[in-house]
Formats: C-alpha cells, sequence, structure tokens
C-alpha cells in the first residue's frame, strides 16, 4: 500500500475507502480532515453512491476487518447521513467534535469503520489510514 508509484496525490489527514458488503452501497470513500492551526471540530468528506434513504457512519473500537464491522467492538464514534445531505452522492461536513486523527489512544487511525442502512445492516466495511 505504501511501497511503489501511484499517481494519487496525498492529501493529508485520514481516508477510509471502504468495501462494499450490500448491493445498496456502490462506492464509498471518507477523508477525515483537522485544521491544524486550531481546535475546530474535523471535517468529513465523503463520497457515497447507493439506493438507500440513509446511512449512518460507524467508527468501532477494533481494528480487525477478518471478522467483520458488526464484530469489530463497540463504536466510538457514529454520524448519521441523511439521504438528503448525501442526494448529491458526494459532499463535505463539519463533525460535532474533533477526532483524533493519528493511531492508538483516541486516534481513529487503524479503526474499522462501516456504513450502516436501516435495520443495521452493514453496507460497507473498512479501515481508517493515513492519506
Amino acid at each position: 500500500m505504501c511501497n511503489g508509484f501511484s499517481t494519487r496525490t496525498s492529501a493529508g489527514g485520514a481516508i477510509a475507502v471502504l468495501r462494499p458488503t450490500s448491493t445498496l452501497l456502490d462506492s464509498c470513500c471518507l477523508q477525515f480532515h483537522n485544521n491544524p492551526s486550531d481546535s475546530s471540530p474535523t471535517n468529513l468528506s465523503y463520497i457515497l453512491h447507493g439506493t438507500i434513504p440513509d446511512y449512518e457512519v460507524r467508527i468501532h473500537s477494533l481494528g480487525d476487518l477478518t471478522v467483520g464491522a458488526s464484530s469489530a467492538g463497540e463504536i466510538v464514534y457514529s454520524l448519521l447521513l441523511l439521504k438528503a445531505a448525501a442526494a448529491a452522492g458526494s459532499g463535505l461536513l463539519a463533525l460535532d467534535r474533533r477526532l483524533e486523527l493519528g493511531v492508538g489512544g483516541d486516534g481513529i487511525i487503524g479503526r474499522v469503520i462501516s456504513v450502516v442502512g436501516k435495520g443495521g445492516v452493514v453496507l460497507g466495511e473498512g479501515i481508517i489510514g493515513w492519506n
């Protein structure tokens, strides 16, 4: 992943490209950014393509995808994206708090992230990494 050549330029912050686990979600990319000059809340930019009305983004306490998001530990952060907000398939949101974009402790790097639909159905899952 970090070895070799890529034409993609680093944008800083953290990124999660989720693997769809349902036909209701076609693709999902989430990017987290903190302003280094102040302690303002984290910004989330997203690209979501799917056919469900509402999405819930969950960050879990563990970082092991071999067991799937449903067994990835407790949910340490949750965000509801209403279809109205995601109608264009992409956007930018200011979260309600600042997330630690680091490893260990309260950091989100290395944690499982999932997108969940109505009834708790996991639509996509991945691991948060450096961007």
